[in-house]
């Protein structure tokens, strides 16, 4: 009952939640669908090499937008709970002027060093051509992400997932198959392809949400005022997205270093899958992470500790089933992808009690990059970055999947438990109680 009567209590709160949940869900089905689809049509192979260029694509476009995606939430996220237009719209001027510049740069360097990275990087030449398409992608998918960002810090998180990358996957999937049906063949490249114009997509369908949400919010006027502070922040931001990227991926694009092109399939299918049970903390974060930001500039700390302790009941509590089901049923869920699929099953579990350690942490990355704690995130991803690289570096040549699957767990179980440490110190939030003892 009193469960219930919890519940009851926050039906706004989990209003807002479910809303995002479906919109999210629906972008995370689009990466999944996007996967499943290339797996049945391509096998593990072809899934390895295409997912190989898409996380090269998130790594360049971590550097593109140089940390303003988490600067973006607190600043934004500020101006909104204000109601300070001027300020929003400077905001919004020197993130998309940047992330322009750096995005075209960075698609020129993979566009004219596609050849040397496919091969003296990666030993696979066939990778050149996915690069190719990657390069004229890359300055579409900075901007939907930052689109993206931008709504999340105009309190409209169900909004933003329709105009990300997982839409534009999902609609890359549907380019895909109806391909296939009229009698084209389906490679690597032409997914790229078909990922292209699902972000071409996304990024025109969301401009024209944004400068709607934007006039409503704050009129229509253009006056501008510099915010004091974003420029020296982006450094901060930019190291731990890169950091982060590292620790989530850099295990993958070693193993695509060393390992086959069907290895790097199974594990990049594990991982992913995996990723569902993290999908309820990207659902809480888009909700709750603007707010931290303002309840933390009000003063107002015991709504801020409330909101923190509540969200990560909420987050364990609904991402439990999701973890029982990796654990207890991998080969029947990675079977869908097809029969090659159901060797990453080991690889599908681990990977999935990692993530279940991120979820019940719950948000304390961005409690510390809300509340001004950035430099402490800063050195707890630089700390766990580099024993990620280490120890892909050590296992990967020799285990293969399993040596990135051990270094992606042990990163990412350290880099929560060390913010949740971190959040308890500076904060005096223990955002899960019952790990009190690990603190005390």
């Amino acid at each position: 009952m009193a469960i219930f009567s919890r519940i009851s209590k926050d039906r706004d709160f989990l209003s807002k939640v479910t809303l995002t949940f479906i919109s999210r869900g629906f972008s995370a089905f689009g990466s999944l669908a996007l996967n499943l689809v290339l797996g049945r049509l391509l096998g593990a192979s072809g899934v390895g090499l295409y997912v190989l260029a898409f996380s090269v694509l998130m790594g360049l476009g971590v550097f593109a937008r140089f940390g303003m995606d988490s600067a973006l939430l607190k600043f934004a996220g500020i101006a909104f709970g204000e109601r300070d237009g001027p300020a929003y719209r400077c905001l919004k001027k020197q993130a998309f002027g940047l992330a322009s510049v750096m995005s075209l740069v960075l698609a020129c360097c993979l566009y004219f060093g596609r050849n040397w990275l496919s091969t003296a990087l990666f030993n696979k030449p066939e990778l050149a051509g996915v690069f190719a398409v990657m390069a004229v992608v890359l300055p579409f998918y900075s901007h939907i992400y930052l689109q993206a960002t931008f709504l999340k810090a105009l309190s409209r998180p169900a909004l933003a997932p329709f105009f990300e990358i997982g839409n534009a996957s999902f609609l890359a999937s549907a380019i895909v198959l109806f391909c296939y049906m009229l009698g084209f063949d389906s490679s690597p490249i032409s997914a790229g392809w078909s990922l292209f114009i699902g972000t071409l997509v996304c990024f025109a369908a969301g401009r024209y949400v944004l400068v709607r949400t934007e006039i409503n919010v704050f009129g229509s006027a253009k006056s501008l005022i510099k915010v004091a502070g974003f420029y020296s922040a982006l450094p901060n931001y930019a190291i731990m997205s890169l950091t982060s990227f590292a620790v989530q991926w850099g295990s993958f694009l070693l193993l695509g270093a060393f390992a086959s092109a069907n290895e790097v399939g199974l594990y990049s299918v594990a991982y992913q899958s995996a990723f569902i049970v993290n999908f309820i903390l990207l659902v809480f974060n888009s909700v709750i992470a603007p707010q931290f930001a303002y309840l933390y500039q009000s003063g107002k700390s015991f709504e801020l500790e409330a909101l923190a302790v509540k969200s990560t009941g909420y987050m364990t509590l609904f991402a439990s089933p999701v973890l029982m089901f990796f654990v207890f049923f991998p080969e029947f869920f990675l079977s869908y992808f097809g029969n090659d699929f159901k060797g990453a099953s080991p690889y599908l579990v681990c990977l999935a009690v990692a993530q279940f350690v991120n979820v019940a942490t719950g948000s304390v990355g961005f409690l510390l990059n809300m509340t001004g704690g950035e430099r402490c995130m800063r050195k707890i991803v630089i700390c766990t970055g580099c024993v990620s690289l280490a120890l892909s570096l050590s296992l990967c040549p020799y285990y293969g999947a399993w040596g990135a699957t051990i270094a992606t767990v042990v990163a990412l179980v350290i880099q929560n438990l060390m913010a949740a440490w971190w959040v308890n110190k500076r904060l005096g939030i223990m955002v899960v109680p019952g790990m009190r003892f690990l603190f005390s």
